[in-house]
C-alpha cells in the first residue's frame, strides 16, 4: 500500500500483530471523564483552544524531526478512514511520532515506509549534508570572519539550510512562523475564556 506515493514497509499482518500484541493500549481523556465534566463552561472552552495549540506545536516537531513527517501522516489519516491497514500504520506513526523511531525495545529503528530513513541531523539541517562537509564550511566561514552566522547556525534555536556554497540559519520562530502565529492565537482565545485570574495571565504571558 502507497502513501503519498511511498510503500509502506511493514507487511500488513505484521503490522496488525505489532498494534493488537506489542503495543500498550491507552485510553486518552474526553468529554466522558468526571474531571472534565466537573469543569466550568470557560475552561472547558479554554482547554479545546489549548488541546488545538498544542496540535500545532507537535506539527512543529514533526517537522523538525523530518521533512516527511507532517506529509506521511496526513496521508495515512486520510487513508485511515477506508483502509485498516492505513490505520494500523498510523498507530505506529503516532507512537513513534514521526515516519521512523525506536520503540523502546528492538535496538533499531522502526521504519513505517520503505526508502524513508532517518537523518543524523534531523530535519534541523539540511538531510544531504555530510558531517565533513558541514565541517569543511563551518571552517571556510570562520576564514571568512563570518562568526556571528556560524554562531546562529550552532544555536539550539535555529533551522539551518542551503545558501549558494554556504550555510544560513534561520531563527524557528521566523522558519515557523505561521505555526506560532496560529498557536499564539489558539493562546489568547483560551485566556480570554479561562477563569481561573493567575492562569489567563499566564496564557497572556505566554
Amino acid at each position: 500500500m502507497k502513501i503519498n506515493g511511498y510503500e509502506i514497509a511493514i507487511p500488513e499482518e505484521k503490522l496488525a500483530h505489532m498494534v493488537q500484541e506489542e503495543m500498550l493500549p491507552i485510553e486518552m481523556v474526553n468529554m466522558e471523564f468526571e474531571g472534565y465534566k466537573t469543569l466550568p463552561e470557560g475552561d472547558k472552552k479554554a482547554l479545546a483552544h489549548l488541546v488545538a495549540a498544542a496540535k500545532i506545536m507537535n506539527d512543529v516537531a514533526l517537522e523538525q524531526d523530518h521533512p516527511l513527517n507532517r506529509t506521511l501522516k496526513k496521508g495515512l489519516e486520510e487513508a485511515a478512514n477506508g483502509s485498516e491497514y492505513a490505520a494500523n500504520a498510523l498507530k505506529i506513526f503516532n507512537s513513534l511520532n514521526g515516519v521512523t523511531g525506536l520503540n523502546g525495545v528492538d535496538q533499531e529503528p522502526v521504519k513505517i515506509f520503505a526508502g524513508v530513513e532517518g537523518y543524523k541531523g534531523r530535519n534541523f539541517y539540511p538531510t544531504d549534508l555530510s558531517v565533513e562537509e558541514f565541517h569543511k564550511i563551518i571552517a571556510k566561514m570562520l576564514d571568512e570572519g563570518k562568526t556571528d552566522e556560524v554562531r546562529k547556525i550552532l544555536s539550539a534555536r535555529t533551522m539551518v539550510r542551503r545558501s549558494g556554497n554556504e550555510l544560513k540559519a534561520v531563527d524557528y520562530t521566523e522558519y515557523f512562523a505561521k505555526e506560532f502565529s496560529a498557536m499564539a492565537n489558539e493562546l489568547e482565545v483560551a485566556a480570554h475564556y479561562a477563569t481561573d485570574d493567575l492562569f489567563k495571565d499566564y496564557l497572556g504571558w505566554q
